[in-house]
């Protein structure tokens, strides 16, 4: 396109927009910049000097203190632009217009002018906002600039909980999302092979899913409350972890099983189906969410989770997809059934996705639409202003507040009255109490042999070859006699499969009153103490037909632990933690109480008794 006088004179018959500026000479040439700079940032546009806000052409006269200035602006820009002034003489006078025109197709968006980006809103240019400039950032840089890319020299392997990387690909390869060939991986070539690492060097990525230490990363941590009423005036609880993003899940669903609801519904006196009284599905989904759409490279970044009477809040700090609302993503998965999922951390969430967290691409809003109004509750509500995501789930008017009797059970649930006064009846057959609350009383009388059972299915189905090589049994006749009936006996394992018993690739899972007594165990701080009043020790129940009255007096807790290092004395740390349902500084500090030390090399050494070496 030619830019002469005529094209001028087009361009001042239709006035000022969001692609032309007009100004009346170089005295304003660095507002003229600022809208150049948001041009480039935008669609292209036009801004000419010598024309007045009205559109006459009036021109400027041009010397070298002109050309100078103009040279001197251009170099302003960061990214540099290669863009040069175009002079157009007027008729009839020595004046010129200066003309600046770009097509907005370039690629190093976005770009600052004197250190300050700009855009451009109508005919009206304005400092660019700092979400607005991330995200043109990312959109432009692509993967390799993301944060969860980038690395962190001060980080080693040896900062990484090498067990839980391993379960992670143990996971991923039961579930058909990795090959087998992953199993045969050492720690490094699992990072690389999860584009965890660069050249060797740790990434943040790997940091916030598998780290130990979170000094550099006060990003992960989880805010916890529960309020009384429906504002933020009382505390009932106020909780604040730090952890991997595994870990923060765990803990945020243990959070739900303490202060919501767990009624049971008998089905014709034949069988009884739990529920939590929001869907367990979509908390955990939004949970899941809130990590795997978080935008990790704010600091100040936490996920909070607030329960009030009458609603639970989840935020994060993040954003929905540009110009696209959640009730527009909603109806897209619903009805185009099209892959909504844009995360902005992809190697994150592909992490999680081997992992089980995620168990399909981009249904996750849909999917909480649907379990909440299968459960009679309105769909989820979102809010976002560009920075934080907000996720509303409204409870059931009929719930009973029931953290104030759950923490009171928990303390004495040895008490009938007690346990009596923390769950309802209703004439449908619907009982409702607590999670935790109600887990109590029955977890008193729960074998060593199941919980066991429960600690290590966790959150995945696992078939009972999958659990005899987790457990080191060899004996199917005996696990299914010691651990497995039992366990779904009481309710607490199902099949995945339950119309075909036997078939060659069933599975097992908790159900969700198994997972409430899991998570009640994996964050309650008192299991140790707990342990002897909620645990029935059955010496029958021991595969190898060994009864040390002396470990039975100890503590199941100290059982459960001599018992895996006399199976394995190579254990991990991890582990033993997680056999013995408490932290892994908690484990430590007991194996120095009951007087067994680790031998020899952290990578290759073992466990001893001291008693046997001294």
């Amino acid at each position: 396109m030619t830019i002469d006088l005529d094209y001028i004179e087009h361009l001042a018959e239709n006035h000022e927009g969001v692609d032309v500026e007009f100004k009346e000479t170089t005295g304003q040439l660095n507002r003229g910049m600022e809208t150049l700079c948001g041009m480039f940032n935008g669609s292209g546009g036009v801004v000419v000097f010598g024309v007045s806000n009205k559109g006459k052409i009036i021109g400027q006269e041009i010397g070298d203190k002109t050309t100078r200035e103009i040279g001197e602006a251009i170099n302003k820009f960061d990214p540099a632009v290669d863009i040069q002034p175009i002079y157009v003489p007027v008729d009839n006078s020595d004046k010129y217009a200066i003309v600046f025109r770009t097509d907005g197709l370039e690629s190093d968006k976005p770009y600052m002018w004197d250190g300050k980006p700009y855009r451009r809103h109508d005919s009206v240019t304005s400092v660019m906002p700092r979400e607005k400039f991330i995200r043109l950032h990312e959109l432009q840089r692509g993967l390799k600039y993301k944060w969860e890319n980038e690395v962190n020299q001060n980080l080693t392997i040896d900062d990484l909980d090498e067990q839980l990387i391993h379960n992670v690909i143990q996971s991923a390869v039961r579930r058909g999302r990795l090959s087998n060939d992953a199993l045969n991986d050492t720690v490094p070539i699992a990072l690389s092979r999860l584009n965890l690492t660069k050249d060797g060097a740790v990434c943040n990525s790997a940091a916030v899913l598998f780290g130990k230490v979170f000094s550099d990363y006060p990003q992960c941590r989880l805010r916890l409350a529960r309020f009384k009423g429906a504002s933020k005036q009382y505390f009932i609880d106020n909780q604040q972890h730090e952890g991997n993003i595994f870990e923060l899940v765990d803990a945020a669903m243990a959070f739900f099983f303490k202060h919501l609801n767990l009624s049971g519904t008998t089905h014709n006196r034949l069988y009884r189906e739990d529920n939590l009284e929001i869907p367990y599905d979509a908390l955990r989904e939004a949970v899941v969410n809130a990590y795997c759409h978080m935008r990790w490279g704010y600091e100040i970044a936490t996920v909070g989770i607030a329960i009030y009477d009458d609603c639970i809040v989840i935020e994060n700090a993040g954003r929905f997809p540009v110009r696209i609302s959640p009730n527009t993503l909603m109806r897209k998965e619903e009805e185009d059934r099209k892959n909504t999922s844009m995360p902005p951390n992809p190697v994150i969430a592909n992490v999680m996705y081997l992992a089980g967290l995620i168990e399909h691409w981009g249904r996750g809003l849909s999917m909480m639409a649907r379990q909440c109004e299968g459960a009679g509750l309105p769909a989820p509500e979102f809010y976002c202003d560009g920075t934080i995501v907000k996720i509303t789930f409204m409870r059931p008017k009929n719930t009973v507040d029931v953290s104030s009797s759950a923490n009171s059970s928990a303390s004495n649930s040895a008490s009938d009255s007690t346990s009596n006064s923390t769950s309802n009846s209703t004439s449908d057959g619907t009982s409702r109490g607590s999670a935790a609350a109600s887990l109590t009383k029955e977890g008193r009388t729960i074998k060593m042999s199941i919980l066991k059972l429960i600690g290590i299915i966790g959150e995945d189905w696992l078939s009972l070859h999958d659990i005899l090589g987790i457990m080191r049994l060899t004996s199917r006749f005996s696990f299914t006699k010691t651990y497995l009936k039992p366990a779904i006996s009481a309710g607490l394992v199902a099949l995945e499969n339950p119309d075909s018993t036997n078939a060659p690739n069933q599975r097992y899972g908790l159900t969700l009153k198994g997972k409430a007594l899991y998570y009640e165990r994996l964050y309650n701080e008192n299991d140790v103490q707990n342990d002897l009043q909620r645990i029935k020790v059955d010496p029958q129940t021991d595969l190898e037909g060994q009864n040390d009255l002396q470990i039975v007096e100890d503590g199941p807790q100290k059982h459960a632990v001599i018992r895996a290092i006399k199976e394995n004395n190579g254990i991990s740390r991890a582990e033993l933690a997680r056999i013995a349902g408490c932290s892994e500084s908690t484990i430590k500090r007991r194996m120095k109480e009951w007087n067994i030390a680790w031998l020899g090399h952290p990578k290759t050494g073992h466990w001893v008794f001291v008693k046997d070496i001294q």
